[in-house]
């Protein structure tokens, strides 16, 4: 497992440098540094027999055209057949990567934050992420995004949480400002 983690990075690098020539682009059409967005998201296992619904808020900073850090907050409340109704929330920083396309602007990224609740066991969480914004106008777009995360306690569990992740998916709509 730890081999197939040093791919990672290669292809951060990779994705790079594909995108310096397209953050010219960006700049001319939609040049508005922050960004907010709110929407609905879901949370299943990796085996998708477990699914819980709830409210995604984000704000994001462009470092540049392509070059975004995102602070995501989640909150979700749901119910079971064993027990009262839970909440569980989740924090988490994000960096993504944009390759804007007229007003189609895919990107891919990671995330790291804290997970906390009832429903959940309080732990970090971190993983990879990636989406597509279309913009209906300049400073409006819906945002569609799929994440895979893991749980771990400590930098020693990340081999084994890998493997217990879960996928997240958001569609929300923002407004760059």
């Amino acid at each position: 497992m730890k081999k197939n983690l040093y791919i990672v990075p290669i292809l951060l690098i990779l994705w790079f440098i594909m995108a310096l020539p397209y953050s010219a682009n960006a700049q001319s059409q939609y040049g508005k540094d922050w960004e907010f967005s709110l929407g609905g998201s879901g949370t299943s296992n990796k085996d998708f027999d477990t699914t819980i619904f709830s409210t995604e808020l984000s704000l994001g900073y462009f470092l540049n055209k392509s070059f975004e850090i995102i602070v995501r907050q989640g909150v979700g409340f749901y119910d079971d057949d064993y027990s009262d109704s839970k909440w569980s929330g989740s924090t988490r920083l994000a960096f993504d990567i944009h390759f804007p396309f007229d007003r189609v602007f895919p990107y891919i990224g990671g995330s790291v934050g804290y997970v906390y609740g009832d429903g959940v066991l309080d732990s970090f969480i971190a993983g990879a992420e990636g989406g597509i914004k279309y913009f209906v106008n300049k400073t409006t777009f819906i945002n569609a995004m799929m994440a895979y995360e893991f749980f771990f306690d400590d930098t020693d569990d990340v081999d084994i949480a890998y493997k217990d992740g879960r996928v997240v998916y958001v569609l929300s709509i923002g407004f760059r400002f």
